[in-house]
């Protein structure tokens, strides 16, 4: 029997569309306000703003702010202040994605009831 590893994810591979991949919340990950995190701390389509800097790979920006939404997961997420930005498609925000590392600032936006 195969041993069996929980993080290990499958792939499909499907014609290239142009667009945005959908993110777990099923909708298309918009480019630098798209988020993953960790579902047993967000919903999806939660807003938040974030502040990181000081980003310590070389070549990284010195640092992202922004208002951004949980759109998505992954399974290296795990606590209330992790997040992964969605930089876009194509070799030149693959290449920024690589180089992000950034201490970061979260800050949940609810409204005031």
């Amino acid at each position: 029997m195969m041993a069996l590893n929980p993080r290990y994810i499958f792939f499909r591979l499907d014609p290239d569309d142009g667009g945005d991949p959908a993110g777990a919340a099923g909708v298309p990950l918009t480019a630098r306000r798209a988020i993953a995190v960790d579902p047993a701390n967000w919903r999806y389509g939660e807003l938040a703003w974030v502040e990181a800097d000081g980003g310590n790979l070389r070549g990284a920006s010195a640092s992202y702010r922004g208002l951004v939404m949980a759109l998505d997961t992954g399974s290296a997420i795990k606590g209330p202040v992790r997040a992964d930005l969605y930089m876009g498609r194509g070799d030149v925000a693959g290449a920024e994605a690589g180089t992000v590392r950034h201490p970061l600032r979260m800050w949940r936006l609810v409204p005031r009831g």
